[in-house]
């Protein structure tokens, strides 16, 4: 609760008891709210205003209390007003906004995000091997706030409050004002104020959730569907689709065939001579990669073009549920080693199994090309495990197998007598009578050349000297 004024506030709290001369229509579930008011006061997480009267002020205090706007009323007296007037903000501060342009204004700033890198670090001691690794996570929408109010006071001026709940709440409240734009980002504990001046060429500041994009919502009319604004109705891209689909970045149109792609601003994103695009809805990369001119580019959610991605790190801190897995040989046989580590990292588990292997089989990894691996959660059942097999002809299969009580038999042999099976940034390739294949895209190796995966597509070339570009999925774009 804002502490604004407690004591007098509890003294003449009305809990909406207020004549609807300074409000009107107000439920818990609606989005926009019309008020009458002189002054605007934002304090930890909450918006007040305040209506001049004959011995004070009228006051409304809005909040967020388990996840819906709550509503309070209160008198104020002239000199508790005063006390406070360095922090309020005159209405005559703030930009004259019609509620169809207010979406408009917030168009030309942009807002983008803040990440950390996740590092994974399993450290050294009696029980464990000392690793670290950086790597992408993948499969993870960003959070947005899932919840937009806005506040138009005197029919003239407009308030938005941007609003998410996961853990702890998140604040965004934008007070779009003559000279520049305040944005207020509330994280459930402190209030950091961001102030844009709207006279430079590219407005942005710096928060951790866009929200043009959560303005907008898709409209079926006559079989065709259009973008616009939820809350006012207006047709925000002045086109017809077949189809629409809304991301946390980007707007994907489609159009007899045709795909169209706008940036998290609204702006059209040039397709032209691009033969290939993928876009990365994860926490890290949230960017389109195409291949353009039979070269790699990315695309931002901004709609700009550059050679390498922005990689948005994110930083975990503090120890997760781990298994640790080893192949160990003993009098030619092989053993199959699972070690459990809880979240304080102390041994919980230990299992080992033996393998049972064709007499042909000389030795058995993990499908890394190694006897150590490392699993998180629920990738650590065995049975979703590849191993590489080698036989005494040096030649090498790919495996599943299936564990039997205490004991582990190959199940399914996915990959033949390749003479190379290598692991290379999470994508496995295999080398067979002179050509190249990646698992599980090719069934046969194919190609003459076959780069390594730059995200999403690798670079090949055809034994009849055609060249081009795969993707992870095995579908091929030739060159033009």
């Amino acid at each position: 609760m804002c502490c604004f004024m407690a004591s007098k506030k509890n003294m003449y709290r009305l809990f909406l008891l207020i004549p609807s001369l300074f409000y009107a229509g107000i439920s818990f579930s609606q989005q926009v709210f019309n008020i009458e008011a002189d002054y605007v006061l934002y304090e930890d997480g909450e918006i007040l205003f305040f209506k001049k009267n004959n011995s004070g002020f009228d006051c409304i205090n809005f909040y967020v209390f388990n996840t819906d706007i709550e509503i309070d009323t209160f008198k104020t007296s002239q000199n508790e007003f005063t006390e406070e007037k360095n922090n309020i903000i005159p209405l005559s501060d703030f930009k004259k906004i019609k509620s169809k342009r207010l979406f408009k204004f917030l168009r030309r700033y942009e807002f983008y995000n803040n990440y950390f890198s996740q590092k994974r670090v399993i450290y050294e001691d009696n029980y464990h091997i000392f690793r670290e690794e950086d790597y992408t996570v993948n499969n993870i929408s960003i959070e947005y706030f899932r919840k937009t109010y806005i506040f138009y006071i005197n029919n003239e001026y407009a308030i938005l409050l941007l609003y998410q709940y996961r853990e702890t709440e998140s604040l965004l409240y934008v007070f779009p004002l003559k000279k520049h734009l305040n944005a207020y980002y509330y994280d459930g504990y402190n209030t950091e104020l961001f102030k844009v001046d709207k006279h430079k060429k590219k407005n942005e500041i710096d928060l951790p959730y866009t929200c043009i994009l959560n303005c907008c919502k898709i409209k079926e009319k006559k079989n065709n569907f259009l973008l616009v604004n939820k809350f006012s109705g207006e047709k925000l891209i002045n086109k017809k689709f077949d189809k629409l689909k809304i991301t946390d970045s980007f707007v994907f149109g489609y159009k007899k065939g045709k795909k169209y792609i706008y940036s998290c601003n609204l702006n059209k994103i040039n397709l032209k001579n691009v033969s290939a695009l993928h876009y990365f809805n994860d926490i890290s990369l949230n960017s389109i990669q195409i291949i353009q001119n039979k070269q790699i580019f990315w695309i931002d959610k901004f709609g700009n073009k550059s050679k390498k991605p922005k990689v948005l790190e994110m930083f975990v801190c503090g120890n997760e549920p781990s298994y640790e897995k080893h192949i160990l040989k003993i009098n030619n046989k092989f053993y199959y080693i699972e070690k459990y580590y809880d979240n304080r990292e102390e041994l919980n588990l230990c299992d080992t199994s033996q393998f049972i292997l064709p007499k042909k089989i000389t030795e058995i990894k993990f499908y890394n090309n190694g006897f150590t691996d490392y699993y998180y959660n629920e990738d650590s059942n065995i049975n979703k495990i590849l191993f590489i097999l080698k036989n005494k002809n040096n030649k090498y299969s790919l495996a599943e197998v299936e564990k039997q009580k205490n004991k582990i038999i190959i199940k399914t042999i996915l990959l033949k007598d390749a003479d190379t099976i290598e692991y290379i940034k999470q994508n496995i390739r295999f080398y067979k009578n002179g050509l190249y294949g990646y698992y599980p895209q090719n069934k046969k190796a194919k190609y003459k050349y076959l780069g390594d995966f730059n995200y999403y597509f690798a670079r090949f070339e055809l034994p009849d000297g055609k060249k081009g570009w795969t993707d992870k999925k095995g579908n091929e774009y030739f060159d033009k």
